[in-house]
């Protein structure tokens, strides 16, 4: 029997978050081909994903919510934080009941979400719905891991410790990434709720089923092309790319920021950089086209990555790029599972002295076995592979 599918963000606005957004759209659309998915955010992002070219035909787009503090107070303060969580949750319902939706769903699915909207869907939700809530975390750990208030009332209230509390049976907790379900196990070991891996997905337009030929095979362009994708910030490894990029005495190494430069390092000198962050957002067009051109991808993310699945590793696959980073859960897991996708280092001194020694040859050599790897990957993430998947949750 068909139903709805209810699907919230209240914390994403403009393009945050948006290739996942719409891939797991699209994996809900084949896994429950005759139900109904309406798709509740903010104004900005809900416009952005419905023009975002993925096919999530069928789906119904609704800009409804509002999640945010008075002017002059934060959400880390449980108190505030508590407050606009069970008013963004009253305006939902209100809204939902004045379209005339029933709130019998298949499940909730709750996209972005902080601390205090999982205590108030958590505590207040089973009053109002039966629905199982499905509660997607996608960056929660890693933000978790990066900040804590040092006031004992916010600890008590923070994610941390919310999401070690007690949930309703029917409601889940949904990891992007089977390999960080062991370091999340590991650091939260009080965690009950069901723990739910689901891989991140990619843009399947934008998905190469074969390399494309590279550029390194012609004798008049020897140079490796080193790419850092995304949001160049400290959390990202920028700094670190920087560094390796400084320290690098290869000729034959060329480095590419495929990014938006943050503003808080707009200081730091970015000479050693063929291709230094741009000053704006890039298009999605112009980034999948550069990095395309990109021999290998580099990125020294921050220790807060055991906990996210970063979208950038993502684009790597969908690109079939090899990756070149250290410490990293997901990476390791592909390494361990399917074959290696990039060279196996341990230390930011190992990927410096990798990058001054490397050979054309020796990258010529390793490619089809990386891209091979890649494609493997690639072939796990497929939206065929991840619907069935998440039928099986609901099994």
């Amino acid at each position: 029997m068909s139903k709805t599918i209810l699907v919230c963000d209240f914390l994403s606005h403009a393009t945050m978050h948006l290739p996942f957004n719409s891939g797991y759209l699209a994996c809900m659309r084949q896994a429950f081909p005759d139900d109904t998915i309406l798709f509740c955010g903010k104004s900005d992002h809900t416009t952005n994903l419905y023009a975002s070219g993925q096919p999530i035909e069928h789906v119904n787009f609704d800009g409804c919510l509002t999640y945010a503090a008075p002017p002059g107070k934060s959400l880390h303060n449980p108190l505030t934080g508590t407050k606009a969580a069970k008013q963004a949750l009253r305006d939902l319902l209100s809204h939902l009941k004045a379209k005339d939706i029933p709130t019998d769903f298949r499940f909730v699915a709750i996209l972005g979400l902080d601390a205090n909207l999982m205590r108030v869907f958590r505590t207040k939700w089973p009053n109002h719905s039966p629905s199982p809530v499905h509660y997607i975390l996608h960056d929660s750990f890693g933000a978790a891991y990066e900040w804590r208030s040092r006031n004992p009332l916010y600890r008590y209230f923070d994610f941390k410790s919310e999401v070690q509390k007690p949930f309703p049976e029917n409601h889940k907790l949904v990891v992007l990434e089977q390999a960080l379900i062991a370091p999340i196990k590991k650091t939260y070991p009080k965690i009950t709720a069901d723990l739910i891996a689901f891989d991140h997905p990619m843009k399947e337009d934008e998905r190469l089923h074969s390399p494309v030929e590279n550029h390194i095979d012609k004798a008049k362009d020897p140079h490796l092309k080193v790419g850092f994708l995304g949001f160049c910030s400290k959390n990202k490894g920028f700094v670190d790319f920087l560094s390796v990029a400084e320290a690098c005495t290869n000729p034959l190494i060329d480095f590419y920021a495929i990014g938006q430069q943050d503003q808080t390092l707009s200081h730091l000198d970015t000479s050693p950089l063929t291709c230094p962050p741009a000053e704006h957002p890039l298009s999605r067009t112009n980034f999948i086209d550069l990095a395309q051109q990109m021999d290998l991808i580099l990125l020294p993310l921050s220790g807060k990555y055991r906990f996210i699945s970063s979208g950038t590793m993502v684009d790597a696959i969908s690109l079939l790029k090899p990756v070149v980073t250290i410490d990293n859960p997901v990476k390791d897991y592909i390494d361990r599972h399917i074959g290696p996708i990039g060279p196996d280092l341990k230390s930011h001194q190992e990927m410096i002295d990798y990058f001054n020694t490397i050979r054309v040859a020796d990258i010529l050599t390793a490619l089809p076995q990386w891209q091979g790897n890649l494609q493997s990957e690639q072939k796990r993430r497929d939206i065929s592979q991840l619907s069935e998947q998440y039928r099986r949750f609901l099994a």
